[in-house]
């Protein structure tokens, strides 16, 4: 028995470094090493995830037989969409491998396969979590005029160093002082960062998880009177009075990227243009992993001639992940992943026990609201943890466990690593 949790253990480790090896490669060593140093880079962790994926997944780690046949028809579609239009030349497979949202992504629902309702694994994942946020924290002050100055890479360094901190503030009623501490100074910095540099889809994500992460704590804490959750509800709002004030006496200064990004409407041209090319066809079962949508004039701008072996006026991309899941799949594969996603926040918010899996449903449904302004399915932590958590919303041995057997199961030995 001993041996084969050893054996768990290794391949769920490196399982792991598949994941942040490639986000980490993808999101910020990219604007430091040399492309092709990335690349290798990514193709290794790629194939430790793909790996030791085989060795962890089982049919029989998918607990219900609705999540069964549903998943087999999303990933039957997926591989429709992967056959419907794949190019096999060396840019577009290359494009393929290192573009987190492209193929990749696909890979990602496969998680649904691993055990993950475990002890050694939400010890982990945990652990990684908090361990991202310390560094998130640390090397800020190293990276600030760097960061400051390069929005594509402060965007990243708080996708994939940060993000994961909203899953600990979500739960955070069974984790430490310290690692709450750590999660919510991550959190609050990325809100401020991403102001800053004007990144608003990264604005919401940070509010969004602040805000549900306050509302949590206040519905679910028993210790706490009616009178002190009004009193915490109206610091609250004077807090956000007082950061309103604030952002106003310093719109000139250092809130002047989003001063000035706050009004602007980048995307009801790229709207139009996606909805007059798709037909009701391509509306319908979608165009495939290179579907595009005919929007001159907009890719040029930055990409310039940097990927000469496409057509730049027919984009790949629309800023909006409902959309972008209809461009390649159609309403075919949206409707899909709603049908996991939907009753998977519906079981951890009402059928269960603890805090918990409502944490866990919150952070699948803070995704949904993620792809209203951006959030594009990809290969990162962000994302993954949305799939860990239908896993967890589906585990009716999780949604039936109570608080107490969530600490005992998150720390079996009632110390925090």
């Amino acid at each position: 028995m001993e041996s084969l949790n050893t054996v768990y253990q290794t391949n769920m480790n490196r399982f792991f470094a598949g994941i942040l090896i490639y986000s980490i490669a993808t999101g910020l060593l990219f604007y430091i090493l040399p492309g092709a140093v990335v690349n290798i880079i990514q193709l290794a962790a790629l194939m430790l995830y793909v790996f030791y994926w085989t060795k962890l997944a089982s049919l029989q780690n998918i607990p219900t037989w609705y999540l069964r046949i549903i998943i087999f028809i999303f990933l039957a579609w997926q591989c429709y969409i992967i056959y419907h239009g794949f190019i096999f030349n060396y840019p577009y497979v290359k494009e393929y491998l290192f573009s987190p949202d492209r193929f990749v992504q696909y890979l990602v629902p496969l998680v649904l396969f691993i055990p993950i309702n475990n002890s050694a694994f939400l010890q982990k994942l945990f652990s990684y979590i908090y361990q991202l946020g310390l560094f998130f924290l640390v090397a800020f002050p190293f990276l600030f005029f760097f960061l400051i100055h390069k929005r594509a890479f402060a965007e990243q360094y708080i996708w994939t160093l940060a993000m994961g901190s909203g899953l600990t503030l979500l739960t955070a009623f069974y984790h430490s002082k310290r690692r709450f501490g750590i999660a919510l100074a991550a959190m609050l910095l990325g809100l401020l960062l991403a102001t800053v540099t004007a990144r608003r889809s990264i604005m919401l994500s940070c509010g969004c998880f602040l805000l549900f992460a306050f509302f949590i704590f206040i519905l679910t804490n028993k210790t706490i009177t009616l009178l002190k959750k009004l009193g915490f509800i109206c610091l609250v709002v004077l807090i956000s009075i007082a950061g309103y004030g604030i952002y106003i006496s310093n719109q000139g200064g250092m809130f002047s990227k989003i001063t000035e990004r706050a009004g602007e409407n980048t995307r009801e041209v790229v709207f139009l243009a996606y909805f007059l090319d798709m037909t009701e066809t391509d509306l319908a079962i979608g165009k495939g992993i290179n579907g595009t949508y005919y929007c001159p004039g907009v890719d040029e701008d930055w990409i310039g001639h940097a990927l000469s072996y496409k057509d730049l006026d027919n984009r790949i991309y629309i800023e909006c992940g409902y959309l972008q899941l209809v461009l390649n799949g159609g309403i075919v594969y949206l409707a899909l992943f709603l049908l996991v996603l939907f009753p998977a926040i519906v079981l951890g918010l009402g059928f269960s026990k603890n805090v918990f899996s409502k944490g866990c449903a919150l952070l699948i449904l803070l995704w949904l609201i993620d792809m209203a302004p951006y959030g594009l399915p990809s290969f990162t932590l962000r994302y993954f943890l949305v799939w860990f958590c239908v896993a967890l919303c589906f585990s009716k041995a999780i949604r039936t466990m109570n608080d107490e057997d969530i600490k005992a199961l998150l720390y079996p030995e009632k110390t925090v690593l």
